[in-house]
């Protein structure tokens, strides 16, 4: 929907610079918006702040401003009104934290598939590794028939 009427706010206020300045201070972790100065078909100015998306982890409130609503590192979810508060029940926190865990997962996909390309590319490399991974398979066997066993003699009285 296209702006309707003059802004009423100071347009000079809401440069690049000014906005990111108020990210930087009440945000974390910090983001970049991209400010853009419009005009609207009858000609009356406007700004158009885009908050970009695609973070991994929650934003929260990092020295809310006086009056704001905001509470300092509180998490906030967004609500079915233009309304966002921190999580109330079990359901939203269930809810978030799958959020954050779906965005790490992707990361740590990526990153497994860097690991692999390396490996492709380093044959010797990718031998290394597979040993290392045998040995620690046998070292963890070992260490588990021990203790399988240290505990049987336990339960027998055998000290």
């Amino acid at each position: 929907m296209a702006p309707v009427g003059p802004c009423p706010h100071n347009l000079d206020r809401y440069s690049q610079g000014a906005i990111n300045d108020i990210a930087k201070r009440h945000a974390e972790p910090v983001f970049e918006c991209y400010v853009e100065h419009l005009q609207s078909s009858a000609g009356n100015p406007h700004v158009v702040i885009e908050v970009p998306g695609g973070h991994t982890a929650p934003i929260r409130a990092h020295r809310s401003p006086q009056g704001s609503g905001l509470i300092d590192f509180t998490y906030c979810i967004h609500r079915p009104s233009p309304e966002s508060a921190p999580p109330q029940s079990g359901r939203e926190w269930e809810t978030l934290i799958h959020r954050c865990v779906d965005n790490d997962h992707e990361r740590q996909i990526e990153a497994f598939r860097r690991i692999l390309a390396a490996l492709r590319a380093e044959p010797q490399l990718a031998r290394q590794v597979a040993d290392s991974a045998v040995g620690s398979v046998a070292l963890l066997k070992g260490w588990s028939e021990t203790s399988i066993e240290r505990l049987r003699r336990l339960e027998r009285g055998d000290v």
